[in-house]
């Protein structure tokens, strides 16, 4: 039943746009998919390609539940937050199943009381995916709104999604980062190309400034033939060409009105001329010919499990530093690292809330960016051999100090950062350059087993 709903809105939306076969197919099969918590996705291209009308065609057609947000109205976290609950209440119409007294507020002062919301409205849901869309998603890009949302589904183990429209790619970097250097998962991209001379042509013929009498009809197919040619040097933005013709039709057609088929299309083309220089010299030249052709490079797991495994051994104690310095606070490294800290111990119930509250939001934030200082420190910690007894053998510690020798550091450092493992972020004079690891949860973990390292002893998210 499924495949027969899908096939259908398929080819309905393929009548309706020409030339985006190949998109209105993944965006179905994403919206149609019964994976719980799907994959992000980015449907993303140059401006006026019908990105936003065809996504939200085919959420109304697939039936899908969802809430559209516009960024380009409202940018900041707390607003989006806001709009968000409020309109999956509209959705769900949950304000009229809800118990008198049970609605939670539809502000949330943080990410964590945010995300309680979300799974007050969506208890009880089985309605399949709750699809949450952000136009302009560029705009929040940098909040960390993007990094949250895409980890609600896991974090309230929901059947939740986010597809995110913009002008921009994935492989620009707005959105693989948040403000505070964490990274985003990687979604699923659907790229919509900007459309050729010819193409916008033909959805020009079928669509938009048409004449309204068929006697016209020819008159109509000559005047786009000769004058798109003409304004697409100037843009291929097909908002800005159909207004362009519906401005240059009227004086196009006005001869023939007057005299009759006496008048040919090269007279018409002159009489039109001046306005259409007038309107090209005034038109936003910058054609984009291909803006979303570079695809982010997908790396299987497995591949990748393979490829951290395979790097030398030194290295991966490095690999091991730099994560637990991308999850932790700088302020919490004494109390791991220092075994005389001893710091208060915090049993008041508010406090225990409020800790865990920050652990909810650090675990949605993702990593963090590091000084090279600190994780060196921490990597120098977890490399050094240790024993039951806290006993250290001194052909132990010498061969340890050897082994450390041999390693050129900063060279490990590059090599992982042009591995695609760490990234540099940044720095200053002061503090060196600084780092963010992007190593993912699962593979940090079977590098530690590997290294027989017990990670958990040095992750403190709060």
């Amino acid at each position: 039943m499924a495949s027969e709903i899908s096939s259908s809105v398929k080819s309905n939306l393929m009548k309706d746009f020409v030339y985006r076969n190949q998109q209105i197919e993944k965006i179905v099969d994403h919206l149609c998919s019964t994976t719980v918590s799907p994959e992000p996705l980015l449907v993303t291209g140059p401006e006026s390609t019908g990105k936003t009308s065809i996504l939200r065609k085919a959420l109304d057609a697939t039936g899908s539940v969802h809430v559209y947000i516009d960024c380009r109205e409202i940018c900041s976290p707390k607003a989006v937050y806001s709009v968000i609950v409020r309109k999956l209440k509209r959705a769900l119409d949950w304000n009229k199943k809800r118990k008198r007294g049970s609605a939670p507020a539809n502000r949330g002062d943080s990410m964590s009381q945010f995300v309680t919301q979300i799974g007050d409205v969506l208890k009880g849901y089985d309605g399949g995916t709750v699809w949450i869309v952000l136009d302009s998603a560029e705009r929040v890009a940098k909040n960390d709104v993007l990094i949250t949302l895409s980890q609600l589904g896991e974090v309230l183990s929901a059947d939740i999604g986010i597809i995110m429209v913009s002008t921009m790619p994935w492989v620009s970097g707005v959105f693989s980062t948040g403000k505070g250097g964490e990274r985003m998962r990687e979604p699923d991209v659907v790229e919509f190309p900007a459309y050729g001379a010819s193409e916008i042509c033909k959805i020009c013929m079928m669509r938009g400034y048409s004449p309204r009498c068929t006697e016209y009809t020819k008159y109509y197919e000559q005047f786009v033939a000769s004058v798109v040619p003409v304004l697409a040097r100037g843009t291929n933005n097909l908002l800005d060409i159909r207004v362009a013709l519906s401005k240059l039709w009227p004086v196009y057609i006005a001869p023939v009105r007057k005299k009759g088929a006496s008048v040919q299309g090269p007279q018409l083309l002159r009489a039109i001329m001046p306005m259409l220089q007038n309107i090209v010299s005034n038109l936003d030249v910058g054609v984009n010919h291909c803006a979303t052709t570079a695809t982010a490079k997908e790396r299987e797991m497995g591949n990748e499990a393979k490829m951290v495994l395979a790097i030398p051994y030194m290295s991966k104690f490095l690999l091991l530093a730099s994560y637990i310095a991308s999850r932790n606070k700088a302020t919490s490294d004494q109390a791991i690292f220092d075994p005389g800290y001893s710091g208060k111990s915090r049993k008041n119930s508010q406090a225990l809330d409020r800790q865990a509250e920050r652990a909810l939001d650090k675990k949605l934030r993702g990593s963090h960016a590091f000084p090279l200082e600190r994780m060196l420190n921490i990597y120098y910690y977890i490399c050094e051999p240790k024993s039951v007894d806290g006993f250290i053998s001194k052909e132990g510690h010498v061969e340890w100090l050897d082994k450390l020798q041999e390693v050129e550091v900063l060279m490990q450092v590059t090599s992982l950062c042009s591995l695609g493992l760490l990234t540099c972020v940044g720095g200053d004079p002061l503090t060196g350059p600084s780092y963010r690891c992007d190593l993912s949860d699962d593979l940090a973990y079977k590098i530690a087993r590997n290294l027989k390292v017990s990670l958990n002893d040095y992750i403190k998210l709060a």
